[in-house]
């Protein structure tokens, strides 16, 4: 069983809590905004800084962190990566509930709008992998985490915007140091 244990000081020290499972809101164990280093153990996870796996994000392999850096004292919500990173692959729809023309992705795409769609995606499929999403152009702007299946943008405020995206291979993954 993947599991993660959440110290409040560097070093692995103080407070700590053990989660084996997502967890939206640290809040929920008086834990948000609160880790300061962290051992990560048999799969990676995805450290978010806002609640509901939202916000900007850090994917961290198994191994001990010390020092979480830009990430110290800033994480809300947690997600065990439970998808193989190999081979991945997401469909984007132009219309919501998978309609419309649609396009197989594979690889880092810069820009949305030189694809058939011309930058209106309104719902996609992971088929495999995990993805990070960009309103902008070049991995640019405000990003989200994903391995799941969205039929309708709209809810998510993305309709229309997502603009580059590229699969999280292994070199994206903060290693133990």
């Amino acid at each position: 069983m993947a599991r993660i244990i959440l110290y409040d000081q560097p070093f692995f020290t103080g407070s700590s809590h053990i989660f084996t499972d997502d967890i939206p809101d640290l809040a929920t164990y008086s834990f948000t905004k609160k880790t300061r280093s962290m051992k990560v153990e048999r799969k990676p996870w995805v450290a978010f800084l806002d609640i509901d796996y939202t916000g900007g994000f850090k994917i961290y392999d198994v191994g001990d962190y010390t020092n979480l850096g830009e990430f110290d004292q800033k994480i809300q919500s947690l997600m065990e990566i439970r998808v193989p990173l190999e081979n991945p692959e997401i469909v984007l729809y132009q219309d919501v509930d998978y309609q419309g023309k649609k396009v197989s992705i594979s690889q880092p795409t810069q820009d949305i709008t030189a694809t058939s769609l011309s930058g209106k995606v309104s719902s996609y499929q992971v088929k495999s992998g995990a993805w990070s999403l960009y309103k902008g152009r070049n991995f640019q702007g405000e990003s989200c985490f994903t391995v799941e299946d969205q039929p309708d943008l709209r809810k998510k405020s993305w309709n229309d915007q997502l603009l580059s995206l590229q699969p999280v291979p292994d070199i994206h993954i903060q290693k133990a140091k």
